[in-house]
């Protein structure tokens, strides 16, 4: 559910940088993003192959999106043309990376596939995928300077680099290229909270194929390809959220972790606004947070409210198999069946018009930001509550 989204700043060893706009994070018009997988211990070879066919085509649902959003307008507004000039997604069927080095490496670097000198004379990806159960910890230089303690840093939830996922976690757009070589920048493996498969396969299989595993990949290719939290849009100031620590506790306790999610995890992904404007960005005009209708909003947002009667003690892994109300047991549904509606929450799992514009919007001519533009206008004007309850 998550992305690097630096709404404050952006952090190098160098300098400090203020992050105002989308042109900081999109891809150049015409990339086609090379994606590779990170091969996990302890998966069998036609298990990892199998997931990542899965992801595969879970992700590809975006050119599908795309492709029946254009489907109307005929040859003079098409698909083709668009992932041409545009961004595209590229699967590459043997871009795969050996297992990461596991213990006994630096620490923080447990997690980073080794390489051959040859390797580095071109790099064969733009973004590398790993499928590691969650949590677990990388190195990210970019976020707290090494040598920075914790104390002297902007947020002090990390120290020297170091950073923990608990939760499905992607970088956004093209920062993924400033990871360090064969540290991933995208983590779609299981929440080993959402437990063990129960249909025989391999418990990363079966997460792929439920309600939340669906939406967690189609959710972080969105940040893969460039788009922002749609709720963290500049002009939605008139959100008010909970105390961050009163979303950490909900959170924490929907997903049964081990630790609480950080504060500065929830700033930059639910609280906090992007700096700027839509009138030099590429942020599609958001009136109001009733009217957004996106992957692109975290599952859930509605209960981060200020206005929300959800409370931390509703939500508890060790309640879930008796009172089968609370997000665990929806989100571990296969994705064919709906969500229970005792769970207070619907997942979508498949981009809308709004995500498809502002893709247009951000990588299309001057065509297709006019077309992304008009769409949104015409959709703008219907009040709808789909930020809090997504629908599949």
């Amino acid at each position: 559910m998550t992305c690097t989204v630096c709404g404050t700043r952006a952090r190098s060893s160098a300098r400090n940088v203020e992050v105002s706009g989308t042109w900081d994070y999109k891809w150049p018009r015409g990339s086609s993003i090379r994606v590779a997988f990170q091969k996990p211990p302890m998966l069998l070879n036609g298990d990892f192959d199998r997931a990542v066919e899965r992801i595969t085509t879970l992700a590809q649902r975006w050119e599908r999106a795309i492709a029946e959003y254009l489907k109307p307008f005929g040859p003079s507004l098409n698909a083709t043309e668009f992932f041409a000039t545009g961004v595209s997604l590229d699967f590459a069927p043997d871009r795969s990376f050996d297992r990461p080095l596991g213990e006994g490496a630096p620490a923080g670097s447990e997690h980073k596939s080794p390489y051959l000198p040859e390797e580095l004379e071109q790099r064969p990806y733009d973004v590398l995928i790993s499928l590691e159960d969650l949590p677990l910890i990388r190195r990210d230089p970019f976020r707290a300077p090494i040598g920075v303690s914790s104390a002297e840093s902007e947020f002090a939830d990390q120290q020297d680099g170091i950073q923990r996922i608990c939760l499905p976690y992607s970088e956004l757009g093209s920062y993924a290229r400033r990871v360090d070589y064969g540290v991933p920048s995208a983590f779609l493996g299981r929440p080993q909270s959402l437990g063990a498969s129960s249909n025989g396969k391999a418990p990363l299989l079966s997460y792929l194929e439920s309600v939340a595993g669906s939406y967690a990949v189609v959710h972080e290719f969105g940040h893969v390809l460039g788009l922002a939290h749609a709720h963290q849009a500049p002009e939605l100031s008139s959100v008010s959220f909970r105390p961050v620590r009163e979303i950490s506790e909900i959170l924490t306790r929907a997903f049964g972790l081990m630790s609480p999610v950080s504060d500065r995890f929830i700033r930059e992904q639910i609280t906090l606004r992007w700096r700027g404007s839509p009138s030099f960005s590429d942020w599609l005009d958001v009136k109001s947070l009733e009217s957004l209708d996106s992957i692109m909003a975290p599952a859930g947002l509605g209960w981060f409210l200020a206005e929300s009667d959800v409370q931390a003690s509703d939500y508890s892994l060790a309640d879930a198999r008796e009172k089968g109300d609370i997000l665990a047991m929806a989100l571990r549904k296969p994705e064919t069946e709906s969500a229970d509606d005792k769970s207070k929450l619907v997942v979508r799992t498949q981009p809308t018009p709004f995500d498809v514009e502002s893709l247009l919007l951000m990588y299309g001519d001057r065509r297709y930001k006019a077309l992304a533009n008009g769409g949104n206008t015409a959709r703008s004007t219907v009040s709808s509550s789909a930020a809090l309850r997504p629908t599949p």
